[in-house]
């Protein structure tokens, strides 16, 4: 998409929402308090959405192998779980080099509905 050239301190908003839901809320705190940029904006929004798909697919994926486990399935369950281990982990890394490298670059599937859903918690 685009490259944008940033200071290296503006870039850090970027990379640390990538680093968990507490990096998520570190770098939304950093990025209130300093001049928005839509580079930051955009990868808040990616970082938010990876976030999100991580925690909740392991709470689904949880509940399932959980579930199957009670009817001696749990191996399916399992399966499920590192499915969104390996989805959330290709996440957070082509996020953080996206965000090194000072790209515009949606995170592959779901990164556009990302983008949409969190435009009013990103402005």
């Amino acid at each position: 998409m685009e490259n944008l050239s940033q200071p290296k301190e503006d870039k850090l908003v970027s990379l640390v929402g990538y680093f968990g839901p507490i990096g998520w809320i570190i770098a939304y705190v950093m990025y209130s308090s300093q001049p928005k940029t839509e580079l930051n904006s955009f990868h808040l929004r990616q970082s938010l959405g990876a976030n999100i798909f991580a925690v909740a697919g392991s709470i689904i994926a949880s509940v399932i192998t959980i579930f199957l486990a009670i009817v001696y399935f749990g191996v399916v369950g399992n399966i499920i779980s590192y499915a969104v281990y390996v989805v959330s982990l290709i996440f957070f890394i082509m996020g953080i080099i996206n965000a090194a490298n000072g790209e515009k670059k949606y995170l592959p599937i779901l990164g556009e509905k990302f983008e949409e859903m969190f435009k009013g918690v990103v402005k």
